[in-house]
């Protein structure tokens, strides 16, 4: 235990599940832990529920998926917010269908259950759509499920509390840093927090605003961008229309592209909540999880009756004078004309029932990496970098803390350390969720 004038032995920066889940396992260690947070209700992990499921087209993940599931279903913290629905998915890229397959295959499972257009259409009650399309496939896989996330990052929090770890809803506006360039803790709203051994960014999609006002702690060498930019170019066809807030040498998104090699780059997803009633929340309360892939997804109503959908086309929101993204503070504000019609036609494609429902939409943003690996590594300041969930760390909540742990105690080891460092230059296919890469700003959206 410490307080703001004599300092704390670590800092977290960001509460969100990657910096709770690092304050819940290192309070293993240590007394001496403070979470700063905004609370600003945008992030990622403030999301109403998330989906945990282990068909990856990348066997690390989807071990990874099935070591955190374990962990889901027994532990007392997440089990009783854990609601193993399954889950259909709908394919129009048969490749990734078969790479999730041949996954499944080596790791010895047989649960993936392979669906007719009528057997999709029984699963999802008649509720919901499944589109049927000249050589499209559709899956279910019964071991997947969804998850209350705010109630499971608060049982994490209450625990870690428990332990005498303490949490502040406080803005870090930058890092202190000593004459050598040394992280000697942080600069908040209220003053100057000190630390005296780690401070820990967790900040999502705020990682780079916040490393870009301490400009020393982005010293590493940016060797790998330029063959980036040219494999990022096959992804944005319209790269070549730059637009009002064009840089003078860069295209917005060629320099956000050009950072995604180092630090995670805002990106901005659409979620529309629906409120449910009745008869009608208890139809849908007995449907399974729908994703149709590269298009969006249904979760099943949360305890609350809140329906979930995703439009999962992304994008970024460059900052002219910063030259980087920045997530809108106002996530259910200022949506742009665009995105209404983007939601509009994926209700009316897989949930016709809900096209003519009010709904409230909200900006959700996380940090995406080029790779789609998160970042956990040291700067050379001592600065720790657990950030970059790229729309897929929510599920690995019970864990993923305990690897931030190895990497301050340097004890993070293969396959995670070479995947998770900053320097990550894997150049195998592009994430797991390619359609999750930004190919629009905001700024090209009509309002």
């Amino acid at each position: 235990m410490s307080d703001s004038t004599s300092g704390y032995e670590f800092i977290i920066v960001g509460g969100g599940a990657m910096g709770v889940s690092t304050a819940f396992h290192l309070s293993h260690h240590s007394k001496s832990i403070l979470v700063l947070d905004h609370q600003f209700l945008g992030a990622a992990s403030r999301d109403v529920n998330k989906i945990v499921r282990f068909d990856y087209t990348d066997s690390f993940y989807m071990n990874l998926a099935r070591e955190a599931r374990s962990v889901w279903t027994s532990s007392q913290l997440f089990k009783d917010h854990f609601h193993p629905t399954g889950r259909v998915v709908a394919y129009d890229d048969e490749s990734h269908l078969s790479s999730i397959k041949a996954n499944h295959k080596l790791n010895g499972l047989s649960v993936l259950e392979d669906l007719s257009p009528a057997d999709a259409a029984q699963k999802l009650g008649g509720l919901i759509n499944c589109p049927n399309r000249p050589g499209q496939n559709a899956t279910f896989n019964p071991f997947d499920a969804w998850v209350n996330f705010p109630e499971c990052v608060a049982a994490m929090q209450d625990e870690s509390t428990s332990r005498g770890v303490q949490f502040k809803n406080d803005l870090v506006e930058k890092l202190s840093l000593d004459i050598h360039g040394s992280c000697t803790g942080v600069v908040t709203t209220d003053g100057v927090i000190p630390c005296s051994r780690k401070v820990i960014v967790a900040a999502g999609a705020w990682t780079e605003k916040l490393l870009a006002t301490n400009r020393s702690l982005q010293s590493r060498s940016d060797t790998g961008t330029k063959r980036l930019l040219e494999r990022r170019r096959s992804w944005l066809p319209n790269i070549s229309v730059l637009s009002r807030f064009a840089s003078q040498t860069l295209g917005r998104r060629d320099a956000a592209n050009a950072r995604l090699r180092r630090y995670p780059v805002a990106t901005g997803v659409c979620v529309v909540h629906f409120a449910l009633h009745g008869e009608e929340l208890e139809w849908f309360n007995r449907n399974p999880i729908f994703s149709y892939l590269g298009h969006g997804e249904i979760l099943p109503p949360t305890d609350k009756g809140i329906l979930k959908m995703t439009v999962v086309k992304s994008f970024t929101n460059m900052n002219p004078d910063l030259q980087m993204s920045v997530p809108l503070e106002a996530c259910g504000k200022e949506v742009p004309k665009a995105l209404h019609e983007e939601v509009q036609n994926f209700v009316d494609m897989v949930c016709p029932t809900l096209s003519n429902r009010e709904r409230v939409i909200r900006l959700y943003w996380d940090g995406i990496t080029a790779t789609q690996d998160p970042i956990i590594d040291t700067l050379p300041n001592d600065v720790v970098l657990a950030t970059g969930g790229s729309y897929h760390m929510a599920k690995f909540l019970p864990i993923i803390g305990k690897f931030v742990v190895a990497e301050i105690n340097g004890l993070l080891a293969d396959p995670q350390k070479s995947r998770w460092t900053i320097s990550n230059a894997r150049s195998a296919e592009l994430g797991n969720q390619p359609y999750l890469m930004p190919d629009r700003d905001l700024h090209d959206l009509s309002f």
